[in-house]
């Protein structure tokens, strides 16, 4: 789409056009969240059914545009890299980061289901990754475990809403009175924002696509590596914006819970997506061990967090400074890798 970014663009260009492609994806994809809630809300659709789905699936929409452009275009390594990438700073650097700040105490009941089918699919992508190529079938597998992960949330929040509805929370006020207020917003401009906000993410990821391709090029650097750290750090901005925000309103779990919800669409929908649209998954040997590498340790940040909230049912600093310094210490070996040292 933008195939006037080159290996021999100046480099003011090319950094030009990554950071346009950022904020057209992070400000597209608010925009088109925004509208896409408004929609579902003025139709009806409980207000924790919509954050079960419409939300969570939302805040990855810079991940899901990303890797199934680079799909769509057969640059497969970059689709998986994303993926796999974003996985692993969700949890390492993000996660970590809040945990750093701040501790909380963490609901087993919410936790666990969603715990449990990240660690799946995890598992099950680095072993699907092992030989190199994820199929058609494998990657049919990851959309069902996805399919499984949608069903747990809707069941979740229809729990949630009869809980509340026995208890005559005034919880239940603040829906109506924001419905009504939806309601005020005026059709038109909303579904423009739907347009654009689509619109926006469409083009970004095609902009980040070509430029880090040049970018790549230019350094005689590996897609794969550029988007294993690069681009899945600037996919990952919402999630980053949520932890944030969650530090401020003291409120740690908002976090945890997103972060888990976002890695299971990385690990899912969007490696699945990203393999059926490209006709499989295949990964070169000069890129595997960075992909499991990642994956991997993604796997042992997970464990850093679980065994906490299993023994005390919290979260401590001690686990978030481990989780960040990991990530920091494989950014360093990334960048040690892609200069070509080793």
């Amino acid at each position: 789409m933008f195939d006037f970014f080159t290996s021999q663009s100046s480099w003011i260009i090319l950094l030009a056009g990554v950071a346009a492609g950022f904020v057209l994806i992070i400000f597209g994809g608010d925009f088109f969240v925004d509208s896409a809630v408004w929609l579902a809300k003025i139709t009806h659709i409980p207000q924790m059914i919509i954050g079960a789905t419409v939300v969570s699936i939302g805040t990855t929409l810079p991940e899901i545009f990303v890797s199934f452009t680079a799909a769509a275009q057969g640059r497969t390594a970059m689709a998986a890299g994303n993926a796999a990438g974003s996985i692993f700073c969700n949890l390492a650097l993000i996660l970590g980061i809040t945990l750093a700040f701040k501790t909380a105490a963490v609901d087993k009941r919410e936790f666990l289901p969603k715990f449990i089918i990240f660690a799946l699919s995890s598992i099950v992508l680095f072993v699907f990754a092992l030989n190199k190529k994820i199929g058609i079938v494998e990657n049919a597998v990851l959309i069902g475990i996805f399919l499984v992960f949608m069903i747990v949330n809707v069941v979740s929040a229809r729990r949630k809403m009869k809980e509340y509805a026995v208890m005559g929370s005034a919880g239940q006020t603040g829906i109506s009175d924001e419905s009504v207020e939806e309601k005020k917003q005026k059709p038109a401009i909303m579904i423009l924002l739907f347009i654009v906000g689509a619109a926006g993410i469409a083009v970004g990821a095609n902009l980040l696509i070509d430029t880090v391709s040049a970018a790549a090029a230019k350094l005689n650097v590996s897609e794969q590596i550029i988007s294993l750290t690069v681009v899945a750090l600037g996919t990952s901005l919402p999630e980053l914006i949520t932890a944030l925000t969650s530090l401020k309103k003291n409120n740690v779990e908002i976090s945890v819970g997103n972060v888990l919800g976002a890695n299971i669409l990385n690990a899912t929908l969007i490696t699945g997506g990203s393999g059926l649209i490209a006709g499989g998954l295949t990964v070169a040997a000069s890129d595997f061990m960075p992909l499991l590498l990642s994956i991997g340790l993604a796997m042992a940040a997970a464990a850093v967090l679980i065994i906490p909230i299993l023994i005390k049912g919290r979260t401590y600093r001690a686990q978030g400074i481990t989780m960040t310094s990991v990530y920091v210490a494989y950014t360093a070996f990334m960048i040690v890798l892609a200069s070509g040292v080793l």
